[in-house]
């Protein structure tokens, strides 16, 4: 399985991938493993993964999950306890 991997890895130049955040580094770069989105619950959806060889020994990957929480309850009015009178 780590063969298979390891030999499909896109090679890139050195600079090309910068740990900002911004998804436009990995335009062109197909993913290594997709999931169908919306198979399980909230916080635990692994749809793709993504990895490329960025210059000669640095290794870059590019998780695409969906982390959505479960919907929280409607706003409460505060509710204060001031103790006994």
């Amino acid at each position: 399985m780590l063969c298979v991997v390891v030999s499909a890895l896109t090679t890139v130049s050195a600079l090309a991938i910068v740990a900002d955040g911004n998804g436009t580094d990995w335009t062109g770069i197909f993913p290594l493993a997709m999931d169908s989105k919306g198979e399980v619950s909230a916080g635990q959806d692994l749809v793709a993964l993504y990895a490329v060889k960025d210059g000669a020994k640095q290794l870059a990957l590019r998780i695409y999950m969906v982390l959505a929480r479960d919907v929280a309850p409607a706003n409460q009015l505060p509710v204060v306890n001031a103790g006994a009178d």
